[in-house]
C-alpha cells in the first residue's frame, strides 16, 4: 500500500472512539496489513537472539524474571522464553493490542515446526516445556490456560514509566521495536523505572528500529524518508497512536544513556544497505535535526541496545 494512503487511513481510524478505533485498526491489519500472514520464525529468531545476548552477557535466561515493554498482538517473545528456562514474565502495554487469534495462529504455526525452536534455541531450549506447550496446544487452551503454564502476566493498558513493582524484582527489562514509539520524555521516564526494578546485576535488552516504518509495507520509500520531514509535517503524517514514531537516531539513544546514568555494555548495529545512495541524491534534504548527523548513525537502520543499569 502506498504510504500516504496508510497514514491517512491510520489518521482517520485514530480519530474515531477508542474501542471502535482499535477494533478498525485491527481489520485493517488483518485484511492488508502485517497480520495477514504473520511468520512465527519472525519472533522466533529474534527471541532467540535475545537469549543468547543475555547469556553472551554472562547472564542467564534461567529462572529469570522477566519484564516486556509493549506487549503487541501476541506473547510469542515471553512463550519463547519461558521455553529458554525464564520463571516469569511480565509483559505491559499502554494499548491493549493483545489478540487471541493472532497469538494462538502463531502459535499454533510455530510448533508445527518443533525443529526449527530447537535451531534456534539450541542447548538452551527447555525440551520438556515444549513438550508440555505442545501437549496443551492439542486441547485449543483459552489464553489464560497458556499464561499460567508458561507463567506470563499480561497488563494493558498498563504505564511501564510506573509499574508498582518492587525494587531490584527484576533480571531482564526488555523490547522488541517498541521504544522508537515512544516520545522522548516518556522514554526517559520507563528507563529510570526500568533501573530501579532491576536487580544491581540486571540487563536492559531492548531491540530498536530506526527505520520509517512505512518503509516496511511500501518498497518505493527508503528507510530514512522520514528524516527529510520536519516535526509539524511528521506530526501531521504519523503523529496518532498506530504510527507515532520519535525518530530519534542511535547517538541520540546513547546520549540518553548517558544522561540516565546507564552503562550500554553491547551495542549490535545492522546498517541498511539502501541508505548511502538517498543520502547521496540531491533531491533528498535532510531536515537541521538530522543533517549534522553522519552518515554512519544515519545508516543504522536497527539495533540491539544491552545495558546496565
Amino acid at each position: 500500500m502506498n504510504w500516504k494512503i496508510k497514514a491517512r487511513v491510520q489518521s482517520l481510524i485514530a480519530r474515531l472512539p477508542e474501542s471502535l478505533s482499535y477494533k478498525a485498526y485491527y481489520f485493517i491489519q488483518r485484511k492488508f496489513g502485517n497480520l495477514s500472514n504473520p511468520d512465527p520464525l519472525f519472533w522466533l529468531s529474534f527471541a532467540a537472539d535475545s537469549v543468547r545476548l543475555i547469556h553472551e552477557q554472562g547472564k542467564t535466561t534461567e529462572n529469570a524474571t522477566i519484564f516486556e515493554v509493549g506487549t503487541g498482538r501476541s506473547v510469542m517473545f515471553p512463550v519463547i522464553w519461558w521455553l529458554a528456562g525464564a520463571e516469569k514474565t511480565i509483559t505491559v502495554d499502554l494499548n491493549p493490542y493483545f489478540t487471541p487469534e493472532v497469538n494462538t495462529n502463531l502459535l499454533r504455526s510455530l510448533l508445527r515446526q518443533p525443529d526449527q525452536i530447537t535451531a534456534h534455541l539450541g542447548s538452551y531450549l527447555k525440551t520438556d516445556r515444549l513438550q508440555q506447550l505442545m501437549t496443551l496446544s492439542e486441547r485449543e487452551p483459552d489464553m489464560q490456560s497458556l499464561f499460567d503454564l508458561c507463567n506470563i502476566e499480561y497488563k494493558a493498558p498498563s504505564d511501564a514509566a510506573e509499574t508498582a513493582l518492587e525494587d531490584g524484582c527484576i533480571d531482564i527489562h526488555s523490547s522488541f521495536t517498541v521504544l522508537e514509539h515512544i516520545p522522548p520524555s516518556v522514554l526517559s521516564d520507563i528507563l529510570r523505572e526500568g533501573r530501579r526494578i532491576l536487580k544491581k546485576d540486571g540487563l536492559f535488552v531492548h531491540n530498536v528500529d530506526y527505520s520509517d516504518h512505512f518503509s516496511h509495507t511500501d518498497s518505493s520509500i527508503s528507510a530514512i524518508n522520514f528524516l527529510q520531514y520536519d516535526e509539524k509535517e511528521w506530526h501531521d503524517i504519523a503523529g496518532n497512536r498506530f504510527m507515532y514514531m520519535n525518530r530519534l537516531r542511535h547517538d541520540d539513544y546513547l546520549e540518553l544513556y548517558r544522561e540516565l546514568g546507564i552503562e550500554a555494555r553491547k551495542l549490535v548495529t545492522f546498517e541498511d544497505e539502501g541508505a548511502d545512495a538517498v543520502l547521496r541524491d540531491e533531491a533528498f534534504s535532510l531536515q537541521p535535526r538530522f543533517a549534522g548527523k553522519s552518515p554512519e548513525v544515519l545508516k543504522i537502520r536497527s539495533a540491539w541496545h544491552i545495558l546496565s543499569p
